[in-house]
């Protein structure tokens, strides 16, 4: 399933809403990354179940929804689609919409 055009604007335009923004003194030389956490932090496929998780926080539930429903479709066996699956039944109910959660 791919993403509209118009999500894919609001998710780029949430990110940047929420970004520290970048200095144009001197550059502090980036820190040394750390280790591979064991939970799969560095999983690329984790990329839009943290932005559904991010837009459930901030109670942008037709966002979260969206998102959920997306990474459900691409990894339905992924270790994290049980929380998706939690996550989007969560958003449901808070968006009153009972039938689905």
């Amino acid at each position: 399933m791919t993403s509209s055009p118009l999500s894919r604007l609001v998710v780029v335009s949430l990110l940047l809403c929420f970004s520290p923004p970048s200095s144009s003194q001197e550059e502090e030389p980036a820190p040394a990354k750390p280790p591979a956490a064991k939970d799969g932090q560095d999983d690329p496929t984790l990329e839009q179940y943290y932005v559904a998780n991010g837009a459930y926080n901030r109670k942008l539930y037709p966002i979260a929804i969206q998102q959920y429903q997306a990474f459900l479709n691409a990894h339905p066996d992924h270790s994290k689609a049980d929380l998706a699956r939690r996550g989007l039944a969560l958003s449901h109910y808070a968006s009153k919409q009972y039938k689905e959660a």
